[in-house]
């Protein structure tokens, strides 16, 4: 009971941590790109300068100025924006850690899966370091020449990688594992790439030389994936809450979905801000659309997996929750990883059957989400006696 206490404290503290230290971090990133987009060169900028921008916010005036590589002299004082980024990949690892790995039979792995909790956790440290390695390589490569031939081998690769976890983790487990390999990839973009560029560039005016203009051209590509990925991130981060979306079994294809829509619409903002006009921006308007009307085409629950046959009795749906669901969802949890019922929701009474229908037939009869990993070995029949129980009342 205290195991599950203190573990439910640690996941609350570092789910919150990590929520407030992304906030941070896709502010900053969404404020510069903006920024990027809204200098102009202004009467009586200096030759050196790229742009500048007048902003007015909080009832005072501020003037940006962008330099074309770096001033010729740096203040003492530069700001550095770093610590959002590796915060929140720190929170991140440290809530996966604590949900997914602590939790591995129940979280991480397939019901149908043989791997051991340990070698699930390898799997999942060895795609996160591993899908960092393939998507640097990318971009080290010959694709830089046409960005968007690079943006594409990205998502494919993306796409294989969620592919070849699909067998071994569940569905929830395989798209967080998308959103991670994401952010991860943003994390070092940040970390091994941007910052380092920012130092060299730095370095070399303190001893007089001038800056390499690649270093930069470098460290802004990786910052504007760093921009497009952030929309498809958290909506993958989000999906564990939403069985919807783990229900369709080729989860390769939901994830390519997802990106292609939050790019669109990261790319829309983007042009917005640029000053671009609508019927310029009709390409990212129509990918859009087209990804999100097929994501919910492909989530749509399938007809024939309705229960049809004659409803069982009050007793016989009370005994199959109990079997199978009690463990968790009771006033006092007998599940290691619980100290109270998920999200409120104990099945004890028919009244509660009742009150929690909708919600059960999503997580148990339709999308088969639960229970957890399946540990009861819950079987299709009993789905669907529960469905047709639920759906006669």
């Amino acid at each position: 009971m205290l195991y599950s206490y203190f573990l439910d404290w640690a996941n609350l503290l570092a789910r919150f941590s990590h929520i407030i230290v992304g906030i941070g971090w896709i502010g900053a990133s969404f404020y510069f790109v903006a920024l990027d987009f809204s200098l102009q060169k202004q009467e009586g900028d200096e030759d050196e300068l790229l742009g500048s921008a007048w902003e007015v916010h909080g009832g005072g005036f501020y003037q940006t100025k962008k330099y074309l590589v770096a001033p010729a002299h740096l203040p003492s004082n530069l700001i550095w924006y770093k610590w959002e980024a590796y915060l929140t990949f720190l929170s991140g690892f440290v809530l996966l850690s604590l949900q997914y790995y602590v939790n591995a039979s129940s979280y991480l792995l397939a019901p149908e899966s043989s791997l051991r909790p340990l070698e699930g956790v390898c799997i999942s440290v060895l795609a996160l370091g591993g899908g960092w390695l393939a998507y640097s390589g990318l971009c080290a490569s010959r694709l830089t020449r046409w960005p968007w031939l690079l943006g594409l081998s990205v998502v494919a690769l993306l796409g294989l990688i969620t592919t070849l976890l699909t067998p071994v983790f569940s569905g929830r487990a395989v798209l967080l594992h998308a959103g991670a390999l994401m952010g991860t990839i943003m994390a070092c973009n940040v970390f091994l790439v941007i910052i380092p560029n920012q130092r060299k560039i730095v370095g070399a005016l303190l001893v007089g030389d001038v800056p390499d203009a690649r270093l930069g051209a470098i460290g802004k590509q990786r910052s504007m994936h760093n921009t497009y990925f952030t929309l498809p991130v958290l909506a993958l981060m989000l999906s564990p809450h939403y069985a919807v979306l783990s229900s369709y079994e080729w989860h390769g294809v939901v994830v390519l979905l997802i990106l292609v829509l939050g790019a669109s619409l990261r790319h829309l903002w983007i042009s917005h801000e640029a000053g671009r006009a609508f019927a310029d921006l009709r390409f990212a308007i129509t990918s859009a659309v087209l990804a999100l009307g097929t994501l919910m085409w492909l989530l749509m629950p399938d007809a024939s997996l309705a229960p049809r046959e004659k409803p069982v009795g009050v007793h016989q749906a009370l005994k199959i929750v109990e079997q199978h669901c009690v463990t968790c969802h009771d006033t006092i949890p007998q599940h290691e990883s619980f100290s109270s019922a998920p999200k409120g929701m104990v099945l004890k009474t028919e009244a509660d059957l009742r009150r929690f229908r909708a919600e059960i037939l999503r997580q148990v009869v339709y999308s088969e989400q639960m229970p957890l990993g399946n540990e009861t070995g819950m079987t299709s029949a009993e789905r669907m006696k529960l469905g047709a129980f639920l759906l006669a009342r």
